[in-house]
C-alpha cells in the first residue's frame, strides 16, 4: 500500500450533525404530548387502582374478622387528599358488636385494619388531585356490605385535570372505577 492514498474523513460533519438533531427536535414535538397524556392517565390509573384496592382489602378483613371497617377520604386540601380504614374496636364482653368510626387519615396513629396501618396518601400520586376530600362508607362485619345501603362515590382527577375516575361503592360494598358523564374515555374503564 503506497503511503501517498488519501486519508478518508472519518465521522460526522456539522451539517449532518445538525441535520440530526434538527429530526430529533421535530420527533420530540410530536412524541411529547402524548407522553404526558400517557403520564397523566398513568398516575391516574395508579390512584384509583389503589384506592380499589384498599377498598377490597378492607371489605375483605370485615367479614373476615366480623367487625365493621368504615372507609374514609380525607385531607387538608384537593392535592393532599388520603384514603383510610378503621376497623371497629373489639367488643365489650356482653356486647354482639363495636361501632366503627371514621379515622383521620392524615394521622400517623390513625386508620388500622388488623394492627396494620391502611392509609393510602394522595401526594405518592404526582399531583392527582380528589376534588371533595369528605366521604366515607363503612361495610358490614357479617355481610360486607355498605352499611347505607347506598352507593358512595367520589372523583380523583388526573394531574393536569383531563381525566377523572369516580369511585364507587356499591350497596353490596364492592368498589368499581368508571369514568363520569362527560369526561375523556380512559382504556379500561366503563362510563358510570
Amino acid at each position: 500500500m503506497s503511503s501517498d492514498a488519501p486519508l478518508l474523513p472519518r465521522g460526522f460533519s456539522l451539517i449532518e450533525l445538525m441535520i440530526a438533531v434538527a429530526l430529533l427536535a421535530v420527533l420530540l414535538s410530536i412524541a411529547a404530548p402524548s407522553f404526558v397524556g400517557y403520564m397523566d392517565r398513568a398516575r391516574l390509573r395508579g390512584a384509583v387502582d389503589d384506592t380499589v384496592s384498599l377498598i377490597a382489602a378492607a371489605r375483605t378483613e370485615a367479614v373476615k374478622r366480623s367487625r365493621n371497617v368504615t372507609i374514609s377520604l380525607g385531607g387538608a386540601s384537593a392535592a393532599s387528599w388520603c384514603i383510610g380504614a378503621n376497623e371497629a374496636a373489639t367488643p365489650a364482653a356482653a356486647a354482639q358488636f363495636a361501632a366503627s368510626t371514621a379515622c383521620d387519615c392524615t394521622s400517623d396513629s390513625a386508620c388500622f385494619v388488623d394492627g396494620s396501618r391502611r392509609v393510602l396518601a394522595g401526594t405518592e400520586y404526582g399531583g392527582v388531585t380528589a376534588p371533595v376530600r369528605t366521604a366515607s362508607v363503612t361495610v358490614d362485619g357479617k355481610q360486607g356490605t355498605n352499611v347505607s345501603l347506598d352507593t358512595a362515590s367520589f372523583n380523583l382527577v388526573s394531574p393536569r385535570g383531563t381525566y377523572q375516575l369516580q369511585i364507587q361503592v356499591s350497596p353490596l360494598g364492592q368498589a368499581r372505577a368508571c369514568i363520569p358523564s362527560g369526561q375523556p374515555e380512559m382504556a379500561g374503564y366503563p362510563a358510570c
